[in-house]
């Protein structure tokens, strides 16, 4: 009808209204600034240039004018409302047709109303064009959030050298602001597609733009649960609770020309090796006995090691991170009873494409210390849920190693080192990389120092060419004692120790042999926990402990050995955990517990386990669980065993499965090797209770460990 009246308000439309009323509203309630439209007006316009309710609407008040210290009087500011002629020239002037009569201005443009003019506002009430808000909002505002998101968290593994709070902080902060901004713009478009219709937009457009914001937020919920609380969730263990890979262990030997690195790479170990380096430069070794740890942790390591022009040698296994520590060195020993480890990197919400930037940097270092392409190329094609464990040619032939000898040789040479530093002075002589080691020498080839079986033979390829000539030798050169007389090494009575995080004033141990020793059906067995382990003692709650583990296991298996995680344990004994995340057991094992030695090869005893899977009855565990515990809620569920592969040492099998008490779960995943020691069926099995992504790498670099001694001392 011609007196149906419309006004504009807060970006909405209002009406219709009679004459009287809209004229009542203008003269108590709205501004006379407000935007008005009728049908026959071409435009919305102010009410002063409408005829039917320019007489409605007051006279502007007389000019009031103030003069300092006399109150209203003749000066410079007027304060009463802009006349007519200037609202009209200030009015946003938006076209409009009598079949489609919006309170919602178009283009972007809208009324200064109570509401503002901020663009952040605007879009949150859905007052921008939904083209505005779905494609400029949704690309040119959101997006940057999204790629700085991404970028700290590719950034945070490579940062942890640096403070871990910090690193969660930044983390914390990062995706809490993308989610605010994701959170802007899915409700400004959500509301904006809400006015599409109103505003002469097609409904398709309106219902497709809700249908993407549905689909972005299950997105961004998703990337929530498996990229930013897994990040979060992980930094923030590390720097209030302690790393999940455990504590590091530094012990300074042979009179400060040692240092010895075991344990986990974790926050702080390279700044601990530094300052005991800085107080001990007559360290020219350093000998790393590690399961990995944290890769910018290693490089650290490896950069330090590298600067210092050292020596690296491993006597038991250098796995995942600890490796790229291990490349640093300007000499590269390894005792044959010792393995490395190699495999692509691993760090919870970081996806392997998102780790090409350090693999790529990683392979160039790794290609100018010598390292062949080929070798490389396998290191980082290995899954991290995996472990390559190359052979000593395959180390030799790849570049990795510069020399390969028995432990008494490893320690001959260290001992060499040991006696030049104190036959001449205690001012070390500095070191030039051009140096040629005395202790590499082309000498026989793997199997000539004692190790039959561990690598394949081959025949010799023709005469063999030494470490400085620019074809590589088909053999590996052999570490050997030098020729020269040395004095007889003793080892020193006490050495400085650091475990992770210590205060700066540490403790003098006396060092003791780690070795333990079993009999197992009248066999006495000798081997050494893996670094970081710890057997139980004496005490009542570890007594107990190691009770619960004899008679949890079947009538297949008899408890050899136990082991836990040395900070583990300690908070075991005095009552501060109730529930263990890292042990192993060795268990022997024998069908229908018929336990006899099996007198056959240990390669025959290999191939006919491999062509069965080990049977496993989830029913009798659990009932031997509930017995041993004397806890009728405690369950094992989704139980598997599958096997991984074998090698020359043992049939390696896989286990994961669920094990609730009460309200509470845990996943449990382990790794099991079985394996014939001097007639003796043994099972090597390693645990944890973490559900760390990192966990099957971790477990089969410390079941090495293990199986390694006990193969090398018996």
């Amino acid at each position: 009808m011609p007196d149906d009246w419309f006004y504009a308000l807060d970006g909405s439309r209002h009406g219709p209204l009679t004459t009287a009323q809209l004229a009542a509203l203008l003269q108590t309630k709205l501004p006379t600034s407000t935007l008005v439209w009728r049908q026959g007006l071409a435009t919305w316009s102010q009410p002063d240039l409408c005829p039917e309710l320019a007489t409605h609407i007051p006279p502007p008040l007389p000019p009031v004018f103030e003069q300092p210290g006399k109150g209203p009087g003749p000066a410079h500011r007027p304060v009463s409302d802009p006349s007519p002629t200037l609202h009209k020239a200030l009015a946003p002037s938006v076209p409009h047709t009598p079949h489609q009569p919006s309170g919602a201005l178009e283009g972007g443009q809208e009324t200064r109303t109570a509401r503002g003019t901020s663009y952040l506002r605007r879009h949150w009430y859905g007052d921008l064009p939904l083209a505005v808000s779905y494609w400029l909002n949704g690309t040119v505002v959101t997006l940057p959030f999204v790629g700085v998101t991404m970028a700290a968290g590719n950034a945070a593994e490579t940062m942890m050298g640096s403070s871990p709070a910090m690193i969660w902080l930044l983390l914390s902060s990062v995706w809490t602001a993308t989610l605010v901004a994701m959170l802007w713009q899915f409700v400004g478009v959500w509301r904006s597609a809400g006015k599409h219709k109103e505003r002469g937009g097609r409904a398709f457009w309106a219902g497709a733009a809700r249908v993407m914001v549905v689909v972005s937020a299950l997105r961004v919920a998703s990337d929530m649960r498996t990229i930013a609380v897994p990040q979060i969730a992980e930094t923030a263990q590390i720097a209030f609770v302690g790393d999940p890979f455990g504590t590091y262990r530094v012990e300074l030997l042979r009179d400060g020309t040692e240092v010895r690195i075991s344990g986990a790479l974790t926050f702080g170990l390279t700044q601990r090796v530094h300052e005991i380096l800085d107080a001990n430069p007559q360290a020219r070794v350093i000998r790393l006995e590690s399961i990995g740890g944290r890769v910018a942790e290693g490089r650290s390591l490896r950069d330090l090691i590298r600067d210092r022009s050292l020596r690296t040698y491993t006597e038991t296994g250098c796995y995942s991170a600890c490796t790229l520590a291990f490349l640093g060195g300007r000499e590269r020993l390894l005792a044959t009873e010792a393995r490395l480890g190699f495999h692509q990197y691993a760090f919870p919400g970081i996806s392997q494409r998102a780790l090409s930037s350090q693999y790529a940097a990683d392979e160039k270092y790794m290609l100018s210390v010598g390292v062949r392409p080929a070798f490389v190329a396998k290191v980082f094609a290995t899954p991290s849920s995996g472990m390559w464990f190359p052979n000593p040619d395959e180390l030799w032939q790849g570049g990795v190693i510069t020399g390969l000898g028995s432990k008494a040789d490893i320690e001959a040479v260290s001992a060499a080192v040991y006696q030049g530093h104190s036959a001449t002075s205690s001012e070390p002589r500095p070191s030039t990389s051009s140096e040629s080691a005395t202790s590499v020498q082309d000498l026989p080839r793997p199997d000539a120092v004692g190790d039959p079986g561990y690598v394949e033979r081959q025949e010799e390829a023709g005469p063999r060419m030494t470490k400085n000539e620019p074809t590589r030798s088909t053999t590996t050169p052999v570490v050997q004692a030098p020729t020269t007389a040395v004095l007889a090494y003793s080892a020193p009575t006490a050495a400085p120790v650091t475990q992770g995080r210590q205060p700066a004033e540490e403790t003098v141990i006396q060092q003791s042999a780690a070795t333990e020793s079993v009999n197992v059906l009248g066999q006495q067995i000798v081997f050494s926990n893996p670094s970081g382990y710890c057997t139980p003692g004496k005490s009542a709650r570890e007594v107990e402990l190691m009770d619960l583990a004899t008679r949890s296991l079947g009538e297949d298996s008899r408890l050899v050995h136990a082991a836990v995680r040395c900070s583990e344990l300690e908070d075991y004994r005095k009552g501060r955990r109730g529930m263990l995340d890292h042990w192993l057991q060795i268990q022997l094992i024998g069908p229908k517990g018929n336990f006899q030695r099996i007198e056959v090869p240990r390669e025959t005893f290999l191939s006919g386990l491999s062509k069965s899977s080990p049977r496993v009855n989830p029913a009798e565990l659990n009932r031997r669980l509930k017995a041993s515990f004397e806890n009728s809620d405690i369950n094992l569920t989704d139980m598997k065993v599958e096997p991984i592969g074998r090698d020359g040492n043992a049939v390696y099998f896989s286990m994961r499965m669920n094990m609730s008490v009460g309200g509470s779960s845990r996943p449990i995943s382990g790794i099991s090797g079985i394996t014939l020691l001097n007639s003796l069926p043994l099972s090597i099995n390693v645990y944890e209770g973490t559900g760390s992504p990192q966990s099957r790498a971790q477990l089969q670099a410390v079941q090495q460990q293990l199986l390694n001694s006990l193969l090398t001392e018996n």
